[in-house]
C-alpha cells in the first residue's frame, strides 16, 4: 500500500513538474516572440523615420580686385564629398534633426601687388573636414523653423614665390591649422500651386574662421617669416526663393536664385597676406552677391537624384559655379 502511494505521489509529482516546466517553457517562448516582435516594430519605425543621403559637389571660382598697379587676384577649385542623414522625432513627425560629415579638398593659385612691395605668387591647397547639424521644426505644411550649426578644421599648404628689389628669387612653404565654425537660422514657407511648388527662405549665418599665426620658411640665407594670426567674422543675411514644376511623375525640374547682403565684416587684419582663409573663399569676402541656378529632381520608388548648378557673383570681382549631384533615399 506504501508502494502503490509512493509511487502516486511521484507520478504526481512529475505530472506537476512537467506541467510547470512546460508552462515556464511556454512563458520565457511568448516573451522571447514578444520581445523579438517589439525589437522588430522598433527598428521598423527607426528605419521609416530615417533618411540617409550622400551628395558631391564641385566650385571653380574666381576674384580679381585691380585698383591702378595694385591687385589681389585669384583662382581655383574645390571638391566637396558628404554623408549623412535626417531622422523624423515623435509620432506627428513635427521636428526633425539631421547630422552631416563634410569633406572639402579646394586648391587657388593667388597673385598680389601692393605698391612699396614685390610682386607675389602664392599656391595653396585646403583641406577641410566639418560637422554639421541641424534641427528643423514644422508649425504645419507650410511653415518650418531651421536652426543649424557647423565645425570645421582646415589643413593648409602654401608654396610662395616673390621676386626682391635685387632680382633675387625668393621661395617659402608653409602649414597651417586653423577653425571655422557657422550658426544659422532660417524661416521657410512653402506652397503648392496646382503643378508649381514654391519655396522661400530667409536666413541669418554668422560664420568665424580663425587663422591662427604660422611660419614660411626661405631657402638660405633668408631667415623664416612669421604671419600673424588672423580672424574673419562675417554675418550674412540671405534671401532665396526655388520655383519646382512637376512635369512628369518622378520629373521635376527647377529654378531658383537669391540676394545674399554682408550685415556685419570684422577682420582684424586689414592686409590679407593669404586670400583664401578657408574652404570657401566667399566666406571671407565683404561683398554682397547674388546667385541664381537651377536643375531637375529625378525620382525611382525610394531614391531620390537632384542635379544642380548654381552661379554666385559677388561684387563684380567675385564669382564662383557650382555643379551638385545629392542623392537621397526614404526608408519609409
Amino acid at each position: 500500500m506504501r508502494i502503490k502511494t509512493a509511487m502516486v505521489i511521484g507520478m504526481s509529482l512529475c505530472t506537476i513538474s512537467m506541467v510547470f516546466g512546460s508552462s515556464v517553457v511556454t512563458k520565457r517562448e511568448k516573451q522571447t516572440t514578444s520581445q523579438t516582435a517589439f525589437i522588430k516594430k522598433r527598428s521598423s519605425e527607426t528605419l521609416e523615420r530615417l533618411t540617409p543621403e550622400l551628395l558631391y559637389s564641385y566650385l571653380n571660382f574666381k576674384f580679381d580686385s585691380t585698383s591702378g598697379n595694385n591687385f589681389n587676384r585669384f583662382h581655383g577649385h574645390a571638391n566637396q564629398y558628404g554623408i549623412g542623414g535626417n531622422y523624423v522625432w515623435f509620432k506627428k513627425k513635427n521636428v526633425l534633426t539631421g547630422l552631416y560629415i563634410f569633406n572639402v579638398d579646394t586648391y587657388a593659385s593667388s597673385q598680389f601687388f601692393v605698391t612699396g612691395n614685390n610682386p607675389t605668387a602664392l599656391r595653396q591647397s585646403i583641406h577641410n573636414q566639418t560637422l554639421l547639424g541641424h534641427v528643423l521644426k514644422s508649425f504645419n505644411s507650410n511653415l518650418f523653423l531651421d536652426i543649424s550649426g557647423a565645425y570645421g578644421i582646415n589643413k593648409q599648404n602654401y608654396q610662395m614665390d616673390t621676386t626682391l628689389s635685387n632680382g633675387v628669387n625668393l621661395f617659402g612653404t608653409a602649414h597651417s591649422r586653423n577653425s571655422t565654425w557657422f550658426a544659422s537660422l532660417a524661416a521657410i514657407y512653402s506652397k503648392s500651386v496646382k503643378t508649381f511648388l514654391i519655396t522661400a527662405n530667409a536666413r541669418v549665418l554668422y560664420s568665424s574662421t580663425n587663422s591662427g599665426n604660422y611660419t614660411f620658411k626661405f631657402q638660405d640665407p633668408f631667415p623664416p617669416g612669421n604671419v600673424a594670426p588672423q580672424r574673419t567674422n562675417v554675418t550674412w543675411i540671405m534671401e532665396n526663393l526655388e520655383l519646382d514644376y512637376k512635369w512628369k511623375e518622378g520629373i521635376v525640374p527647377f529654378v531658383n536664385g537669391g540676394l545674399i547682403q554682408v550685415a556685419r565684416f570684422a577682420n582684424d587684419r586689414q592686409i590679407i597676406i593669404t586670400p583664401v582663409n578657408g574652404a570657401l573663399p566667399q566666406l571671407s569676402l565683404n561683398k554682397d552677391g547674388f546667385r541664381v541656378g537651377g536643375g531637375v529632381q529625378l525620382k525611382y520608388k525610394s531614391l531620390y537624384v537632384r542635379l544642380e548648378q548654381k552661379y554666385y557673383s559677388a561684387g563684380g570681382s567675385y564669382t564662383n559655379n557650382l555643379t551638385l549631384i545629392k542623392l537621397k533615399y526614404k526608408m519609409s
